[in-house]
């Protein structure tokens, strides 16, 4: 009887252990279901706070799209509660996340070059604007057309014009100056100033003279080692007393011109004296072509 209790004692003793085993291995199996869950869920956190620092980043840098990056950040604030009240991973929250994330990485991979598309045109746009005001107020480029400035300046060089030089100082003897044209006021000529207002110019023995006196012109073209001669216009009409055949005084505010090349330059003998008004500027500079730099 005692053997047949003990045996029923032991019969019954034997399934209660194993039902709080089985109890305490769905704890641990419910309990490392949870751990993932929870440790997904910080992961998932993490990379949200990560997308939330680039963009807050983005936003100081430009404030011009806050409210789409408030828009971005508040749904993916939104998706991060859903998913942590709900105590496990909600798929649609995760995929809704992983949206969020995408979408704003997208937005702050397209102001990069957005924003440096905008700062090429605006530096190009500054650029024209630039160049065309240096053109119109200060200096200008121009290139020389024909043989009557040689040898000073050659047929295909260019030269910069400084347009403001004669606002601050008065035009001097030997200086080379574009003008335009008395008789073409569209077309501008480069010369250089031989005579000022009173100085009195004749021709002698081929030479300049300026109130008596041979002026001295290094400049000139030379042939054989010497200067080439100056001789007066060929036509000396009574109407044309700055054709030099007899001695000129250069009247006020105007100045007489000639090339140096003195034999085939059309300058102020033929056509006359050029008004203070028509003149541009004074040339200083060869820049063209490359490597024949000059002052002038």
């Amino acid at each position: 009887m005692q053997a047949a209790i003990l045996s029923l004692s032991l019969s019954e003793v034997k399934p209660a252990d194993s039902s709080a085993s089985d109890c305490r291995s769905s704890q641990r199996a419910a309990a490392g279901a949870a751990s993932g869950g929870r440790r997904e869920r910080r992961e998932r956190r993490a990379d949200v706070f990560q997308v939330r620092k680039r963009l807050l980043r983005s936003v100081r840098s430009d404030p011009g799209e806050r409210n789409e990056v408030t828009t971005t950040q508040a749904n993916t604030d939104e998706t991060n509660r859903s998913a942590t009240s709900s105590g496990q991973v909600n798929p649609r929250a995760a995929d809704a996340a992983d949206e969020s994330a995408s979408e704003a990485m997208r937005v702050e991979a397209r102001r990069p070059r957005s924003r440096a598309i905008l700062d090429y045109s605006l530096t190009a746009l500054a650029a024209v604007v630039l160049a065309l005001a240096i053109q119109a107020f200060i200096v200008k480029p121009y290139m020389i057309p024909s043989v009557s400035m040689a040898n000073t300046l050659l047929p295909g060089q260019r030269v910069l014009v400084d347009r403001l030089v004669y606002h601050y100082r008065s035009v001097h003897r030997g200086d080379i100056i574009v003008f335009r044209w008395p008789e073409d006021p569209d077309q501008p000529l480069i010369k250089r100033i031989v005579g000022v207002p009173g100085d009195r110019l004749s021709i002698v023995g081929g030479r300049l003279l300026v109130n008596g006196r041979p002026l001295r012109e290094g400049y000139v073209k030379q042939i054989g080692g010497a200067i080439e001669p100056t001789m007066p216009s060929p036509g000396g009409a009574p109407g044309e007393p700055w054709s030099l055949q007899a001695p000129y005084t250069v009247p006020a505010g105007h100045y007489f011109v000639m090339g140096d090349n003195r034999t085939d330059s059309n300058d102020s003998r033929y056509w006359g004296t050029v008004p203070q008004e028509n003149i541009i500027g004074r040339a200083f500079f060869v820049y063209w072509p490359p490597g024949h730099f000059e002052v002038l």
